[in-house]
């Protein structure tokens, strides 16, 4: 289940059905965060078309912590491709941010060694 979550629909039906279906879904996100005491959810679901067009679904999701805010947006033609996508985007972005934590950290331990090693 996701924390503090904050939900936005416009021109959903079934608001339940796609509600579960994220929550299931983003919800193995909130384990790659390190520190998940002040963690919040925002999602946005919307249906765009017409009937010539057909329907496009969006989902935008944004997930706040106390350091980093991590922020997707993703479209398909049904909304849970659209749910899967956001998904695929928002684990892209928190795992790129956290190799790049581990980066800089071996990166200053190394300098250190090497100061170190010079006196």
């Amino acid at each position: 289940m996701l924390k503090k979550l904050k939900t936005q629909f416009k021109n959903i039906d079934n608001q339940e059905e796609v509600l579960e279906y994220a929550e299931k879904h983003l919800g193995t996100l909130q384990d790659l965060v390190k520190n998940q005491d002040n963690m919040r959810w925002n999602l946005r679901f919307s249906k765009e078309g017409g009937p010539n067009k057909g329907d496009i679904f969006h989902a935008d999701g944004q997930l706040k912590t106390a350091k980093k805010n991590f922020g997707a947006s993703a479209h398909a033609e049904t909304m849970y491709g659209a749910i899967d996508e956001l998904r695929a985007e928002m684990q892209k972005k928190i795992t790129h941010h956290k190799d790049k934590r581990i980066t800089k950290f071996k990166k200053g331990a190394a300098m250190a060694k090497k100061l170190l090693r010079m006196q």
